[in-house]
């Protein structure tokens, strides 16, 4: 049995015009579909909602959502079964990868075409930001029992330091603590750890979707900001 299941999550915003007209885009794309209120497992207030959610138009290959604000975002999933060296090399090897950025531009570009006449004054130039989340959703000891999130510190906190910064080789103890000095666990068996450019979440499926649909966002977010 792997030690590990999951996946690492892609994900790449474009900001390509002051508006995007939800309605037209629906018109469109007939198969897109509302984006629902994140519905979490424990209490959580009743604002953390979207105020205008998203569309989201999936394919087999990625998902693509489409903010009245003028963000489309573009996610791909590469899946993952494995050992902690070979989580860490998927990481170091996909974090700003070239490759995946201009395949995700690519399609962008596509689908921005093809919603053109829902878009209010594109852009000639897009602002973007790139974000990456490993999500395992089994993680094991060496005795073949299930880890919980004071385990994963313990024992693995070098390598989810390292996956957080997708660097291929361990870092300094100063390094790690500053990555690992914040992180979330509200049952004993999940675990999220945020930082700047990737996130490390260990979850069901069902329990990670809220926190992923929080994460992606918080980046449209940042990059109105910027922009």
């Amino acid at each position: 049995m792997s030690p590990l299941k999951g996946s690492l999550r892609v994900l790449l915003l474009y900001d390509v015009s002051e508006e995007i007209r939800l309605d037209r885009v629906r018109e469109l794309l007939v198969d897109a579909q509302q984006i629902r209120r994140p519905e979490f497992r424990g209490p959580a207030p009743d604002y953390v909602r979207f105020a205008h959610p998203p569309l989201v138009h999936r394919t087999d290959e990625y998902t693509i959502k489409f903010y009245d604000y003028g963000v489309i975002s573009v996610a791909l999933e590469i899946p993952f079964e494995g050992g902690w060296e070979e989580l860490v090399q998927l990481s170091s090897r996909s974090i700003a990868s070239p490759e995946i950025e201009r395949k995700t531009l690519e399609i962008a570009r596509a689908q921005a075409k093809r919603i053109r006449s829902a878009l209010t004054k594109p852009y000639d130039n897009w602002t973007s930001e790139d974000y990456y989340v490993v999500h395992l959703r089994e993680a094991w000891s060496g005795g073949g029992h299930p880890l919980q999130a004071q385990d994963l510190m313990a024992e693995h906190g070098g390598e989810i330091a390292q996956i957080l910064r997708g660097e291929s080789v361990p870092l300094s103890d100063s390094e790690r603590h500053e990555i690992l000095q914040q992180w979330v666990s509200y049952y004993p068996t999940d675990l999220l750890v945020v930082a700047w450019m990737a996130a490390f979440l260990y979850d069901t499926p069902e329990g990670a979707a809220p926190a992923l649909q929080l994460l992606e966002y918080a980046n449209t977010q940042l990059i109105e900001f910027r922009y």
